[in-house]
């Protein structure tokens, strides 16, 4: 069996341990205690296309939908003092719009997140971009429709 010492040497202390906190609502953040942390900030994703079957003459034509891009990630790793404050903005997932038996739509796109400084001695200017809504069209002659794009980043590690 091992001992803590085996790990760190006699005189070392051990890490402090981790701690994680998620948020997510927009507000400014407070920083609780002094050391290094890693943000991790994320984009909304968005909506997938949704559409229907119709006929037109003796022909059925089918909606091609897709899925919503995802949010984008954002990551950074840097110093604080306990006292300091940051604004945290959160974007919300993707909305175009309520289904009914006829309608169609692509999809709407994500928000975008940043977490950038308030009161910090850092400069952060992190922003991670909302995915883009799903797109539709009709099959008819085989087409192809591409899924939501990705978000984008900008600001992170």
């Amino acid at each position: 069996m091992s001992n803590l010492t085996d790990f760190f040497g006699a005189t070392a202390t051990p890490p402090l341990p981790y701690q994680q906190s998620v948020v997510g609502e927009s507000k400014t953040w407070t920083v609780p205690r002094t050391g290094k942390i890693k943000v991790l900030l994320t984009g909304g994703g968005g909506q997938g296309a949704f559409g229907y079957t119709f006929g037109q003459g003796y022909t059925s034509i089918n909606q091609a939908c897709t899925g919503g891009g995802a949010g984008a990630l954002c990551s950074k790793v840097f110093e604080v003092t306990a006292g300091e404050t940051f604004t945290i903005a959160i974007g919300a997932g993707g909305f175009q719009g309520t289904l009914s038996p006829s309608s169609s739509t692509t999809g709407g796109t994500g928000g975008t997140s940043t977490f950038v400084t308030g009161t910090a001695a850092t400069t952060v200017n992190m922003s991670a971009g909302g995915g883009g809504g799903g797109n539709r069209g009709q099959t008819l002659g085989g087409a192809t429709v591409s899924g939501g794009a990705g978000g984008t980043a900008s600001g992170g590690d």
